[in-house]
C-alpha cells in the first residue's frame, strides 16, 4: 500500500504492519492486522468468519468504524469494531511499526501488546507473496 511504501523510507518494510478495515455482507465491520508486505486473502477471511461476502471498507466507513482516517488506522483502540483478526505472519515479529492515529505518524508496539489489548483471533489470512 502507499502508506507502507512511504513509511519504509524510515523503517524496514518487514517491520511495518497495516490494519485494514473490512465490512461483511451483513454490514458488520472487522479489522485485519497483517504485515505491510502481505496481502489479505478474501477467501480465507470468508471461510474463517463463515460469511458470504467481504469487502474493504471505504474511507467514510474506515473513519466511522475505527475512528481513524485511511492510512492512519492503529491496530488498537477502535471506535466501533469488536472483531479483530491478526494474520499469523505478524507473529514472526516481536516489535512492529503501525499506523499511529494520524497520517504520517507511526507507532512502535510489541506484537504481544497488540494481542493483549485487542484479544484478536490469529489465523492464516494472507496470500503468499
Amino acid at each position: 500500500s502507499r502508506t507502507v511504501e512511504e513509511s519504509s523510507i524510515y523503517v524496514s518494510k518487514e517491520k511495518i504492519i497495516k490494519t485494514l478495515i473490512f465490512v461483511d455482507n451483513t454490514g458488520n465491520p472487522f479489522a485485519l492486522i497483517l504485515r505491510g508486505i502481505d496481502k489479505a486473502d478474501f477467501k480465507k477471511l470468508k471461510k474463517f468468519l463463515n460469511i458470504k461476502d467481504v469487502r474493504l471498507a471505504n474511507e467514510e466507513e474506515v473513519l466511522k468504524f475505527s475512528g481513524f482516517e485511511t492510512g492512519a488506522v492503529t491496530p488498537i483502540f477502535f471506535k466501533k469494531i469488536d472483531k479483530i483478526l491478526m494474520d499469523r505472519n505478524v507473529l514472526k515479529l516481536e516489535e512492529v511499526y503501525a499506523g499511529g492515529g494520524k497520517r504520517n505518524l507511526l507507532m512502535k508496539i510489541s506484537v504481544k501488546d497488540i494481542i493483549r489489548l485487542t484479544n484478536c483471533s490469529i489465523g492464516d489470512f494472507s496470500k503468499w507473496n
